[in-house]
């Protein structure tokens, strides 16, 4: 998100390739349109990973209807989820026996016009450290905004709880790894508003500030292009290749098992 001392919002959902560091799709829209996944182009055999800005069944269903898997993190009560009779499943409970660093995994449902549709909930018990910075977190935006979480929406903050669509033969540590990738694109917009500058907008009309804006995402996608070109390791002692990645373990295994498309995060 992009403001100009809140005067005007601007909000640039992008689609970011893990593997080459760059953006595959952006569109510049405001708060009337917001984040959504219908701004993508999604492609068939994607793997879609986004953070729970996106964790919806309308999000699940542009995916799968695209023909693309997804890795979504889960937004406390965007909706329910039920068992196999159609039983209300409170996902807190189910969590409340999980130690620290475990993994569990529980096949559930949700509900498309009154028809139960099959999803996994992969779940990760955070560090206790992790988990009072997340809930500290919490705790402050509520001071903030003036708002009132219950109990069981601040405990879920000890947890990672993704939907996916993937099989079975895919790990839940798999794919709470493979979800570790996403944290890219955070990274991706901090390089954009603290070297590029694109923080705070000039103050000036909307029309001149989107192409103030454009003009700066012009200038972010000619880097990505050069450097998108380079080899280089996360550690930076020897090129990225396919046999570099596969002798790493997760979470490279699990995206060379996963698709042979590109692995996209939003």
């Amino acid at each position: 998100m992009f403001s100009d001392y809140l005067t005007h919002v601007f909000i640039l959902p992008c689609s970011f390739a893990a593997f080459n560091m760059a953006v595959v799709q952006f569109k510049l829209t405001t708060e009337k349109i917001g984040e959504s996944l219908k701004n993508f182009d999604i492609q068939k055999n994607w793997l879609v990973v986004c953070d729970r800005a996106y964790g919806t069944i309308t999000s699940m269903e542009r995916v799968l209807k695209c023909g693309g898997q997804f890795i979504l993190r889960m937004r406390h009560k965007a909706f329910n989820v039920y068992d196999a009779a159609g039983r209300t499943i409170s996902v807190a409970k189910s969590l409340s026996g999980m130690e620290v660093g475990g993994y569990l995994n529980l096949n559930v449902f949700y509900k498309l016009n009154g028809v139960l549709k099959p999803v996994r909930l992969c779940v990760y018990r955070m560090s206790e450290e992790a988990a009072a910075s997340a809930i500290r977190k919490v705790h402050r935006k509520q001071s903030k905004k003036q708002l009132k979480f219950s109990d069981d929406a601040v405990y879920m903050h000890n947890f990672v709880v993704v939907l996916t669509s993937l099989p079975p033969s895919v790990s839940t540590e798999e794919i709470i790894a493979a979800y570790r990738f996403r944290w890219q694109i955070e990274l991706y917009f901090k390089r954009l508003k603290s070297i590029l500058g694109m923080g705070n907008i000039p103050n000036k009309t909307p029309e001149s500030i989107e192409a103030w804006l454009y003009g700066k995402i012009l200038y972010a996608l000619l880097i990505d292009s050069f450097w998108s070109a380079v080899d280089f390791s996360p550690n930076g002692d020897e090129p990225i290749s396919q046999e570099y990645m596969a002798r790493n373990q997760n979470p490279c295994q699990t995206l060379d098992k996963l698709a042979h498309q590109p692995f996209q995060g939003v």
